[in-house]
């Protein structure tokens, strides 16, 4: 096929344009209002970050206090005497824990 006989598009053929908002020359598109509107919507953003950020150091710090919770019963079960060792394993085995 020539490039003289290219057949019409037909999506491009019969474009049709839906206007909106209608102009008014009373009151021009303002470029001010869209700066307000741009800015109220970096602010929306700024502010759904900051409160994202927020919940995750609040996520942060709860895990911070389970980790040291965790640490902490390690600790106490680690700091006992031989004797209660052999009297815990007993008991999980169902044992009977003899007297020495």
């Amino acid at each position: 096929m020539l490039p003289d006989e290219v057949a019409p598009q037909p999506e491009l053929v019969g474009v049709n344009s839906v206007v909106v908002e209608e102009y008014d020359p009373a009151r021009p598109n303002d470029y001010e209002d869209y700066r307000r509107e741009k800015k109220k919507k970096a602010m929306e953003a700024e502010r759904l970050r900051e409160i994202e950020r927020r919940r995750q150091e609040e996520e942060e710090e709860r895990e911070r206090e389970r980790k040291r919770e965790r640490e902490k019963d390690r600790d106490r079960d680690v700091n006992i005497s031989g004797e209660e060792a052999w009297r815990r394993r007993a008991a999980m085995s169902g044992g009977v824990p003899r007297s020495s």
